[in-house]
């Protein structure tokens, strides 16, 4: 993968803006009331679409500090790696190129807790799921190669205390 990431990076020269996507509007705060027939976006951009999900919805729960499950969501490689489950079931959390098989979809997809197979719903908390377009796009993006830039670390969102 990451063989073919430098050389789609070399196919593509001087990098700028307009190749990191960076002038694309983000599907990630897209309206969740869009009617069942809104378009899946053909590709995301990590750092518009998928990073404020993970950093937002899951860090709480699989970040640095707190790692529900043993998982860890803020590199890649911890995101591949899985935790508890994913080595209970021998095989990666996330599989770049094929969401069909990767645990992280399966989780984020599912509705109902599967003790006998170990399938929860993620997040757990039925308020806090994840909006049908928040999953698309974590599909897409784990479908198309999951593609995140090298030494990315994510981090939750900080709480501002309130200015008095």
């Amino acid at each position: 993968i990451l063989v073919e990431y430098c050389l789609e990076l070399h196919r593509l020269g001087p990098l700028g803006t307009e190749h990191l996507g960076m002038l694309r509007p983000s599907f990630a705060d897209a309206d969740p009331t869009e009617g069942p027939d809104a378009p899946v976006p053909v590709e995301v951009n990590f750092v518009q679409d998928i990073q404020p999900i993970l950093e937002q919805r899951c860090l709480r729960c699989h970040g640095p500090e707190a790692q529900k499950s043993h998982y860890r969501l803020h590199t890649r490689d911890a995101a591949l790696a899985g935790g508890t489950i994913a080595r209970n079931q021998g095989r990666p959390a996330a599989i770049p190129g094929n969401a069909d098989d990767s645990i992280l979809i399966e989780f984020i997809e599912t509705k109902d807790q599967d003790e006998e197979r170990e399938v929860y719903p993620m997040p757990p908390r039925e308020e806090e799921r994840l909006t049908r377009r928040q999953m698309e796009l974590l599909r897409t993006w784990v479908q198309s190669g999951m593609l995140w830039p090298p030494g990315t670390r994510l981090h939750k969102p900080r709480v501002e205390a309130p200015h008095e």
